[in-house]
């Protein structure tokens, strides 16, 4: 969309007025309404060349055409006033006025006029283009993957990080919230060359007052890019968050506290691939738990060792079961004070404590387990 920018009260500048009084206007309103179609006038030449990007110029017909034909209004427009440089100049003029015609290149051939200090607040050519590449790399999401992923998700500034993409743009720190800069504000993306990320905060001071600065105008460090070591580094460690380090210093996320790389060591290469791994190695441990060494007996048809026990023929009694030791087995060990068999107590008559009365005291609270005690009636 075609737009141009004028300094606020432009409208109300007195040269508008004492230019309708050179043309000599007979009442007030009629010098007012010389003064609009002047203003309108220049309107329009500013439109004309924001809209073909010619930094200010503009040919002959285009001046006449916004001035709808009349000369009148480029003869004033062309005429210095209150000390002041004219609207409009033509070629061989001189302006003081900042980017104006002493601080530009020489004259475009095949213009007429140009506007005065036009370029003071609206982009030139080269400008607008710089501005509309920036946009462009903002908006490629496949540059902000590929950028996010260099930098290892950290500010390139003061390393805080990882930042996740998304849902941190209302975080309260602003070192939580990505965003991505161009260190050099001359330059586009170039592919990711002059693309960085940036953390909110460190953005912000980079370009204060909205004046685009590179790192070093701003007294910032940009950080050069990370190690894949690092990268795999801070992705376990997780988010954390930094300060600027000083000039000449290195971040503390870009010094490992080990020597990650060989944290792991690869210990398949020590070992024979001709030799089949033993899962299950014999421990002390496993072999008493396989077979007690203090159990001598002998192995029935079932595959379970039953210990002998001196004058006794059987293994055991129909009625009872005995308590005796072993792989697999409960009870006391051999050799004990005992070794006599002992039975398991009949079911049901495991020893219990005795049924409480209804009136005994709870055991948790130390209150009656009866009926509560009847709360007098009260008048409040």
């Amino acid at each position: 969309m075609t737009y141009s920018l004028t300094p606020d009260g432009w409208w109300r500048d007195a040269r508008w007025m004492a230019l309708a009084e050179i043309r000599g206007g007979r009442t007030e309103a009629a010098r007012r309404r010389d003064a609009a179609l002047l203003r309108d006038a220049l309107h329009g030449m500013m439109c004309e060349t924001a809209a073909g990007l010619n930094d200010g110029y503009v040919t002959r017909q285009q001046a006449l055409d916004c001035c709808l034909g009349e000369a009148w209004k480029l003869e004033l427009l062309t005429r210095p006033v209150l000390g002041k440089p004219p609207w409009l100049h033509q070629p061989g003029q001189k302006c003081a006025e900042r980017n104006c015609i002493d601080a530009s290149p020489p004259w475009v051939d095949g213009f007429g006029y140009r506007i005065c200090a036009y370029l003071k607040r609206n982009p030139s050519r080269a400008e607008k283009r710089l501005q509309d590449a920036k946009k462009r790399d903002s908006k490629d999401p496949r540059l902000r993957t590929m950028v996010y992923k260099r930098d290892g998700g950290c500010c390139r500034y003061c390393r805080s990080g990882p930042l996740k993409r998304l849902g941190m743009f209302n975080a309260t720190d602003k070192r939580r919230v990505p965003q991505w800069d161009h260190p050099d504000p001359d330059r586009h993306a170039e592919d990711g060359d002059n693309y960085v990320l940036a953390c909110a905060r460190c953005n912000r001071e980079k370009s204060a007052n909205d004046i685009a600065r590179t790192p070093d105008e701003a007294g910032m460090v940009l950080l050069p890019e990370p190690t894949e070591e690092l990268k795999a580094w801070w992705a376990e460690r997780g988010e954390q968050l930094f300060d600027r380090p000083e000039a000449g210093e290195l971040s503390p996320a870009d010094e490992l506290p080990y020597s990650w790389a060989d944290a792991e060591p690869d210990t398949a290469a020590d070992t024979d691939p001709d030799t089949p791994l033993d899962t299950h190695p014999d421990t002390e441990s496993d072999t008493e738990r396989a077979v007690s060494p203090t159990v001598s007996g002998a192995v029935s048809d079932d595959g379970v060792v039953r210990p002998e026990s001196p004058g006794d023929g059987h293994d055991h009694p129909s009625s009872v079961r005995s308590m005796r030791s072993g792989s697999g087995r409960v009870g006391r060990p051999a050799g004990s004070e005992s070794s006599a068999p002992e039975t398991l107590p009949p079911p049901g008559q495991f020893d219990r404590p005795p049924a409480r009365a209804p009136d005994a005291p709870d055991i948790y609270t130390h209150r009656s387990r009866g009926d509560p005690e009847p709360v007098p009636r009260t008048r409040w």
